[in-house]
Parts: structure tokens; sequence; C-alpha cells
């Protein structure tokens, strides 16, 4: 009988034993693996071929001042999860891990930005702020052209040379497009691109065209503009021959929504305030 008492309590503690060998502690079960990066491969290396691209990640630009953040890029390549949503000036969707903000303002950059370059494969960017750079030499690229999401573009003060290309007008969604030069006249836009840039960006909010030159440009086509336009900048500071000429409408204060309208430095310009109140908050 004592035999038999002793077998079955060992019997019992084996089953204990054996259970506690299967069975996952608590710890263990709510324990999980560490989640995988948010951003997609392919995106983290067009946005490492785009910073390499450049020969130089230390300039320095007056126009930024306090602002400058040279090097900011090179951080980059400490990151080695290459889990791009983590990077100093890039934000993802978390939803789906695609890159939809560029905020490089002032890093630094400087070279040329061509149309071949692997940042136009970011797709789903919907704001991009390349100001502040220096690409010297390089156009604004037709590319710019192929964001259908972007809602914000800042290309200012970034020594952009040539023509503004049409395909802006294909951004459809755009809130604010900025083109500023404050140091010299360089980019020019015909009035060819200007027409589709009216015609389409219907969503314009706020739009600084400061410094281009826009001397082909009627002023009565900015009767045209969006409503929901809020800010325009159109001052010409060093070539008085790049900058507006004619009358300006008088209809431009009608818009309803306008707070911000600069002319300044337009010399060849006239026109005058109307006389009766204004429907726009200036």
């Amino acid at each position: 009988y004592i035999y038999q008492k002793m077998m079955g309590s060992f019997s019992c503690l084996c089953c204990l034993l054996l259970f506690f060998l299967i069975v996952p502690s608590p710890s263990n079960s709510l324990s999980s693996p560490p989640p995988p990066p948010l951003c997609h491969p392919h995106e983290s290396s067009a946005l490492l071929q785009f910073r390499n691209s450049f020969s130089n990640l230390n300039y320095s630009y007056s126009f930024c001042g306090s602002a400058a953040n040279p090097n900011s890029t090179i951080s980059w390549d400490m990151d080695m999860s290459r889990d791009c949503c983590t990077w100093s000036g890039v934000t993802c969707d978390e939803a789906a891990g695609r890159v939809i903000r560029l905020d490089l303002e002032c890093s630094g950059l400087q070279g040329i930005l061509d149309s071949n370059n692997t940042l136009f494969s970011l797709g789903h960017l919907q704001s991009l702020d390349l100001s502040g750079n220096y690409f010297y030499g390089s156009e604004i690229s037709s590319q710019f052209g192929r964001f259908p999401n972007m809602i914000h573009l800042d290309l200012s003060n970034s020594g952009f040379t040539g023509q503004v290309p049409l395909e802006l007008s294909y951004l459809s969604n755009l809130v604010t497009l900025d083109l500023r030069s404050y140091y010299t006249s360089v980019v020019k836009l015909e009035t060819s691109s200007w027409k589709r840039i009216v015609a389409n960006l219907t969503n314009l909010q706020e739009l600084f065209l400061s410094g281009v030159n826009m001397s082909s440009v009627l002023p009565n086509s900015f009767m045209n503009l969006s409503t929901s336009l809020t800010t325009l900048y159109l001052s010409e500071y060093f070539i008085s021959e790049n900058g507006l000429k004619g009358e300006f409408p008088e209809n431009i204060f009608n818009l309803p929504n306008l707070q911000e309208l600069d002319l300044s430095g337009n010399a060849d310009l006239n026109g005058s305030f109307p006389q009766y109140n204004w429907s726009s908050p200036l």
C-alpha cells in the first residue's frame, strides 16, 4: 500500500513538471518580437541615394542663419535598422509605412539635382521642403510633377535656374507653393506655365513667387487665381526688368480669403487701390 501511494505521488509530480515544461509562463506568452521597420526598404535606399548624390553635405547658406542644419542627413547612416521613418527630417504614414514628408530645410545639401534623382521615386510624398540648400545650376525638374498627393512644395532660395516647368500644374492638391529667391532672379515663369498653374491649382492657399522672373506674365491673369488664396508674394528685389509690367487688376482685391499681398519692387507695375469696400480680409 505504501509503495502504491509513493508511486501515485511520483506520478503527480511528473505530471506537474511536464505541465510547466509545456505550458509557457505568462511573461513568455505576453512577450513579442520587436516590430519590423516601418520604412519600405526601397524608400530608405532611395533616400540614401538621394543624399549621396550631392558633393557636399556641409554647405552653409547665409540665407538660413540660425536655421542652418548642415550635415543633418549624415545621421541617416547611423541608424543601422535602416528604418528611414526614424531619420531626421523624414516622416512616414504609420499605416502604410510610406515616406510622406521630407523636411530638409537648410540641410547643407550642395550639388546638382537632376531628373534621374531617386528623390522622384518617393511617389507618396505629400510635403517636400528643400529650401535653403544649394542646387545651383539645377533646373526645377519636370519630375516634381510626379507627386499626385503633394500638398506643400518649398524650393525657395536653393539656387535653381531655368524655367518653371508646366508639370507643376499637375499637383492639383497643392496648398502651398514656394519658389522665392531673395538673392538672384534666375528662375523664370513663362505665360504658358503660369496659365496652367492658375487653371489647375484650385486648392492653392499660399503662393510665393518673389524674385521669380515674371516679366512675360500679364497682370490681368491674376484675376483667375484660386479663391482659396490667402497669401500672394510677387515682389521683385533686384532686377526691375524681371518684374510685372502693366496694369494690375483691381479684381485681385475681391479674392474672398486673401490676407497678404506683396507687390513691392515691381517698378513697371501700375494701378490703384479700389475706392469701394473690399470683400477680402486684406
